[in-house]
């Protein structure tokens, strides 16, 4: 299992695959396509074909929390040998496909399941070994039926009339071995009520069908702990009518029935079928779709927190077990991340090394008797202090004419700095790259390579872990620098502000992004003597409304050769506008120091410059219901294409929101490489295009948009 979970932790290596892969583009590796089949609903059924070409077929459809959905392919032509994966809204694999044993047909593909929540799923079909053709499939569906419960040792009797409707019963098993026994009371022979009970664990899958027409007595035997089980009782004949009695009981206590003994009271004539029924054996168990207390937790290293332990313990009658890692987004998101089976003699644990840019994981276990999934359990971690990659940064030291130098901060607990150096136009790596420095060097040189750009991506390699937090750094060359000793700033912080010039009087533009390596092009010392860095404003969105941006020296941690740093442009200190009389508010744009765009300057009747954005941005003033009022804007930093942000929650109130109002919003452009950064006001926080946000009080909410790849 070793092997198998390192494999779990190449999603670490998301930056640089991305660099790698875009290298291997001109390859030749043949490329197969996945064919969408589209919408179903339940009752579908539709023809549709395998190929070498297109060997995958996928179709969705929506279904509700606790609906039972049965998928059936048929092999129609060809020598295809059909599997099903039915693909949860999260991304996890619910359930795969067994042999189609109810028809007997090898070929074909069998799935029922229970859907754990509401949404869309996906039906992924393929072909066992690379196997081609034509199928149909058939998808069927119900929703959760109105089921009487069964209480253990407590006899419930059914009447059967003719012609009628299946009957649903359900019960959850203790902690013992339980039988489900189910007696026809009708005497006669032959026995002439042909029941038919149908028992469903709580997957959906049967787990026994249990006949009646030629037995007195049928039974089933499931595992302690094993879940809830849904019991389906009716006639096997339409035409024909009876009863019947269920009895859910521990095995060993089932009244009047020792376990192996032969059931008492046989009507007359019958005693020589004794030897044939004989009371339910405890040892003789169906595997239920229900989890014991496995103990499966997950937690943070004390040693190192940028680890996760995870561990169970074994359970009865398993032979394989499968663990599904979910990302956890902030804000409510989650994607799926990756999965790994076990084998008999493989540790029930694992280390996770933790990704960037998750609040926390969820780790989903499923546990396996064969090819028969038992039971699933879960547990989450929300990860919490210790070093992150924020604290990690890289830039460019030193350029020449013919190399430069790259520099990075300190990782605690590297085991050493995995370097690689791309040609930034053809995507390809280039040869001698990548390396793994001792952890020691802090520091690279790059030589000998003809006009160009390029990027060098640095991390730190952590013990079983990898590369994490890939840093970027790209520089030109060719265009004669000169030599250059270059100065870099940057932060862990989230709060450390940028002003419009040298001073804390100096009215605040922005905050420093943590981690982001700024390049230092000017330095002063403020009316106090304190010292401030120029930083290139380029990197800030918004900048083409300022003359220049300053971090105080005091708030950042400086990298590079940062003594000759030059004096920098001080902007002048705008005047004050002249006083305002007093009781009259100015309109937007009557200022431009209050530190954002100037057209959400406002003057105070004090003669104050504030940033009003509520009111610039059209909010009306509070209308005496006590509800609040929503605008959306967009700063679009570099994106030169449209953007657009909308509120996709309707007011609730008149054109406002009540108080508690969940609002969702997003953001869009033109071109797919312009995205939100982040998004800020309204008390919202969050990187996606999406986000959803409970407004505290009248509002702004902007979405900050930055361009990338």
């Amino acid at each position: 299992m070793n092997r198998q979970m390192r494999l779990m932790r190449l999603v670490l290596l998301g930056a640089a695959l991305s660099l790698l892969c875009l290298g291997l583009a001109g390859s030749g590796e043949h490329v197969t396509l996945a064919q969408t089949g589209g919408t179903l609903s339940y009752g579908s059924r539709l023809y549709a074909t395998l190929s070498t070409e297109a060997p995958v077929a996928t179709y969705s459809f929506t279904g509700n929390a606790g609906d039972l959905v049965t998928i059936l392919v048929e092999s129609w032509t060809g020598t295809l040998d059909a599997k099903v994966d039915l693909i949860a809204p999260n991304g996890v694999i619910l359930a795969a496909s067994d042999q189609n044993r109810r028809d007997d047909e090898p070929l074909g593909a069998y799935l029922a399941a229970v859907l754990p929540d509401g949404g869309i799923y996906l039906l992924r079909i393929s072909g066992q070994n690379g196997t081609t053709g034509d199928f149909l499939l058939t998808l069927l569906g119900r929703g959760a039926p109105t089921a009487t419960a069964l209480a253990y040792d407590q006899p419930v009797d059914v009447a059967i009339p003719p012609g009628a409707a299946p009957q649903v019963f359900s019960f959850v098993v203790e902690d013992c071995p339980t039988t489900l026994l189910v007696t026809n009371p009708a005497e006669g022979l032959p026995f002439t009520f042909p029941f038919l009970v149908k028992v469903r664990d709580q997957r959906g899958q049967t787990v026994a069908l249990l006949r009646g027409g030629e037995e007195l007595e049928n039974w089933v035997t499931v595992a302690p702990h094993s879940g809830r089980y849904e019991v389906e009782v009716k006639s096997a004949d339409p035409a024909v009518g009876g009863s019947l009695r269920l009895l859910v009981t521990c095995s060993n206590v089932n009244p009047g029935c020792p376990p192996g003994q032969p059931i008492a009271g046989l009507p007359g004539g019958l005693a020589g079928l004794d030897s044939c029924l004989l009371c339910p054996d405890p040892d003789d168990e169906v595997p239920g779709g229900g989890c014991p207390d496995l103990n499966f937790r997950a937690w943070q290293s004390e040693g190192n927190p940028l680890e996760i332990i995870v561990r169970w313990e074994a359970a009865p009658g398993a032979d394989g077990y499968a663990v599904y890692v979910i990302g956890l987004l902030g804000g409510g998101g989650e994607v799926y991340l990756t999965h790994s089976v076990w084998t008999p003699g493989d540790p029930l644990a694992f280390t996770w090394v933790l990704p960037e840019g998750y609040t926390g994981f969820r780790f989903i276990l499923r546990v396996y008797s064969g090819d028969t999934v038992i039971c699933t359990a879960q547990t989450e971690v929300t990860i919490e202090g210790g070093p992150t990659c924020e604290r990690f940064t890289a830039w460019l030291a030193e350029q020449t004419d013919t190399s430069v130098t790259i520099g990075w901060s300190d990782y605690p607990g590297a085991e050493g700095y995995w370097v690689v150096v791309v040609d930034a136009t053809t995507r390809t790596v280039l040869p001698g790259w990548p390396v793994v420095l001792p952890p020691s060097e802090h520091s690279t040189s790059i030589t000998g390579l003809p006009p160009g750009d390029y990027v060098a991506a640095v991390a730190p390699y952590l013990p079983r872990g990898g590369p994490i937090c890939i840093r970027e750094v790209p520089f030109t060359v060719g265009e004669g620098p000169g030599r250059q000793f270059i100065c870099v700033i940057s932060t862990d912080r989230r709060d450390v502000p940028v002003r419009v010039g040298p001073g804390y009087s100096r009215s605040i533009f922005a905050f420093l992004t943590p981690s982001v390596a700024y390049p230092v092009i000017g330095q002063a010392l403020d009316g106090d003597g304190n010292q401030w860095w120029q930083i290139d404003k380029t990197l800030i969105p918004g900048h083409e409304m300022v003359i220049s941006l300053w971090v105080a020296a005091s708030d950042v941690t400086e990298s590079g050769n940062c003594d000759n740093v030059p004096p920098g442009d001080v902007p002048p200190v705008i005047p004050e506008e002249p006083e305002q009389p007093t009781g009259q508010w100015l309109p937007c744009g009557s200022c431009d120091t209050c530190g954002h765009p100037a057209s959400e300057c406002v003057t105070s009747p004090e003669g104050a410059c504030l940033w009003d954005p509520t009111t610039c941005a059209g909010i009306p003033p509070d209308d005496g219901s006590g509800c609040y009022a929503v605008a959306i804007t967009v700063d679009a930093g570099r994106c030169q294409t449209p953007v657009a942000a909308m509120l996709d929650t309707p007011p609730n109130c008149g054109s406002r929101y009540t108080p508690g109002t969940t609002i969702s919003a997003h953001a869009v452009a033109v071109d797919p490489k312009c995205n939100v950064e982040y998004w800020s006001g309204c008390g919202a926080s969050g990187t996606e295009n999406n986000i959803t946000f409970t407004p505290p009080s009248s509002c702004t909410l902007t979405a900050h948009m930055y361009y990338g790849n």
